[in-house]
Parts: structure tokens; C-alpha cells; sequence
């Protein structure tokens, strides 16, 4: 998505589409009740866990363009 990162390893990328955005989210809101639905991307800070403190990574992200965190974990599929 030309932000510096590699588009398939991006922390917080709960929907698998290879970008974080608003959708990824409501993905990870949706995991946080429903823990059937979290993939190894949901944690997007990093501290083993899918929870409300990913939100807010993830909205950092979004609102910080110059950001250049990395994720090391694989990608999986969406749910």
C-alpha cells in the first residue's frame, strides 16, 4: 500500500487484505468477542494478545503516516 512496510506483514492487518485500515479495526473488535475469529495479525503491539490496546495501535498507525513499525510475524488468512 506504499507506506514503507512489506504490505504482507503488517501488524494488525486482522482482515488478511494486506493493509491496515478502519476494516481491520472493526475485525479486530469483532476477535476481541468473538476470540474464534483472531489470527496471529491481530495483535498489532506486539504483546501477545488480542485486545482493545491493538485498537489503538492500529489507529495509530492509521494516523501516523510516517510510521515505519514492522511486523516480523507471517501472515495467515483472514477469518
Amino acid at each position: 500500500d506504499g507506506d514503507g512496510r512489506g504490505d504482507e506483514c503488517e501488524c494488525g492487518d486482522q482482515n488478511g487484505d494486506g493493509q491496515n485500515s478502519v476494516s481491520d479495526v472493526v475485525a479486530i473488535n469483532l476477535a476481541i468477542f468473538d476470540p474464534s475469529l483472531v489470527t496471529p495479525l491481530c495483535d498489532a503491539n506486539g504483546d501477545g494478545l488480542c485486545n482493545v490496546a491493538d485498537i489503538v495501535a492500529v489507529n495509530t498507525d492509521l494516523f501516523s503516516p510516517t510510521s515505519d513499525t514492522t511486523c516480523a510475524r507471517q501472515p495467515v488468512p483472514g477469518p
